[in-house]
This record gives C-alpha cells, sequence and structure tokens, in this order.
C-alpha cells in the first residue's frame, strides 16, 4: 500500500504541475441522493454525470480528484482540482463561496475557490492521498482523473553546470523549480 501511495502521490503531483486548473474543489454527497459511504457508486455516478455535461460543451470539464473518508471513517468525499468550468456553470452561495449548482443538485454540497498559486495547490492536493488508507483495499483507486490530461515531457538529460539556490532541502534532497531559465543551471 505504501508503494501504490507513493505512485499516486507522484501522478496526482504531474497532472497537477502539468494542467492549468481553474479551481480547487471539494465535493460532498447528500445522503438522500445518493449513497454516502460507496466510493465506487459515487465516482460512477459522477464520471456519467461529467460525460454527459461535455457532450454539451467546447471545452471539456477535466478534473483529477483524491477521495476522502469523513472523520466517521464511513462516508466520502472528494478533494481535487477543475478546469473548463464557465462563470454560466457557477454561482455564489449564501455563505459568499462559489458553487456548481448542477453538481449539487445532482449529488450535494460543492465549494470551489479559484487557484491564486498554482505550485502551492499541486502541493497541498498531496495531502489528501494515503489519508484513511487503512480503510482502503489493495486495488482501489486512491485518485481519479479525466482522461487527456497533459503529463511530464522529458526535456533531456545534461549536466549540472552550476549548482543552484535550492528552493526546498533537507538531509535527503534537494530541489530546483525551473522553468525557462533552465539553460544557465544544465546543460543538454
Amino acid at each position: 500500500m505504501t508503494q501504490a501511495i507513493s505512485r499516486a502521490r507522484s501522478k496526482v503531483y504531474e497532472y497537477a504541475c502539468c494542467n492549468e486548473w481553474q479551481y480547487f474543489v471539494t465535493l460532498t454527497v447528500n445522503g438522500d441522493k445518493l449513497d454516502r459511504s460507496d466510493l465506487e457508486s459515487y465516482h460512477k455516478e459522477l464520471t456519467y454525470f461529467l460525460k454527459n455535461k461535455n457532450r454539451r460543451r467546447s471545452t471539456p470539464i477535466r478534473y483529477v480528484l483524491v477521495p476522502e473518508l469523513h472523520k466517521d471513517k464511513k462516508n466520502w468525499h472528494m478533494h481535487g482540482l477543475v478546469m473548463g468550468l464557465t462563470s454560466q456553470d457557477l454561482c455564489t452561495n449564501i455563505n459568499g463561496y462559489l458553487t456548481w449548482p448542477d453538481y449539487n443538485e445532482r449529488f450535494g454540497f460543492c465549494s470551489l475557490s479559484p487557484i491564486k498559486s498554482h505550485q502551492a495547490v499541486s502541493k497541498y492536493i498531496l495531502k489528501y492521498i494515503g489519508k484513511g488508507f487503512q480503510e482502503r483495499r489493495v486495488g482501489e483507486h486512491l485518485y481519479y482523473c479525466s482522461r487527456g490530461l497533459k503529463t511530464a515531457e522529458h526535456m533531456g538529460t545534461g549536466f549540472l553546470l552550476k549548482v543552484p539556490e535550492w528552493d526546498y532541502q533537507n538531509e535527503y534532497v534537494a530541489v530546483k523549480w525551473l522553468d525557462k531559465d533552465y539553460g544557465r543551471y544544465v546543460s543538454l
């Protein structure tokens, strides 16, 4: 299970970093509309719902979602990243938060927040992977994503020209985030 969690974290982080997400989303299920404890049934219904929505859209709704158990260790909700929703899809609820009425009508509560820092939200979503894994069975999905998401591409293998000022460093690893200026640090 620890290997599965590690692979899932890596893949979710890749999807999170390589795509232009619009919103961080929290999706819950109303027990009167669907069995909150049946994650697979919820996922199946959600996938069908989104597929139907995408049939009538020029820009499809894309997502990466991570399921999380409620504190009661029985019922599920999801956190994730979404793109493709328009201002016509969303409204502000009575508490001043963005919501998606079509989702609310079909499933339950939905809250969206515009993404301010792409890198920060990419790291933040990882905290949900592995939460409650004691209640999961081997082979169950640790995350869900839509098809057609961008993934990382290999740009080349080279040599470090100079030691950069690390963005993060501990006794095991040092990380430097490079965008377009990688040529200053790496010879391909």
